[in-house]
């Protein structure tokens, strides 16, 4: 990223393996609860319309500026996102039948490319989800029920991303210089 807070690596081998990582690093502010600490209780709810009318309010709980003292504070964290799987070639029919290089081309119905063109396609089989704070704030983390159905697409091998491979003239098949 621009920023340089996030990074990510995908990289093909030869052998119809793949694997992604992208991995965040950043200073978040959250509440922060020490070792052995036990987390207060969350106050009950107050009644805005209460608050707003000014009426009752010795009935509104009242909390000192020491009950949220070391509360929130920031905190360097980081997060990752890796994915593994299985990767093919596909190369859309033409009447030249341009090879694919780095794995195993296939024929196509010719669906979804230009002709001769070179598609890749990704199937994951393997997730997951890592943080230095489960706690934190997380922009990598599904949520639960994002992770069952994940979990569900893979199992079915159904999780896939298909990726066009683009042709510079006078450059090397599918190559960017990485």
């Amino acid at each position: 990223s621009p920023d340089g807070q996030t990074e990510g690596v995908l990289r093909l081998t030869p052998s119809g393996q793949w694997w992604h990582s992208v991995h965040r690093r950043a200073v978040e502010r959250f509440r922060v609860i020490g070792p052995g600490e036990v987390p207060r209780e969350d106050q009950e709810p107050v009644n805005v319309v209460k608050a707003y009318k000014n009426y009752g309010l010795d009935e509104l709980p009242s909390r000192s500026p020491e009950e949220y003292r070391g509360d929130y504070q920031e905190v360097d964290i980081w997060e990752m996102a890796e994915s593994l799987g299985s990767w093919n070639c596909r190369v859309v029919p033409s009447n030249n039948d341009t090879p694919c290089t780095g794995g195993p081309p296939q024929q196509e119905s010719g669906r979804g490319g230009c002709p001769g063109q070179c598609l890749v396609l990704l199937t994951c089989r393997h997730w997951s989800w890592k943080c230095s704070h489960p706690s934190g704030p997380a922009q990598f983390k599904p949520t639960a029920e994002g992770e069952v159905e994940l979990d569900n697409l893979v199992d079915a091998g159904r999780l896939a991303l298909c990726y066009a491979v683009a042709r510079e003239s006078g450059s090397a098949e599918g190559s960017s210089g990485r």
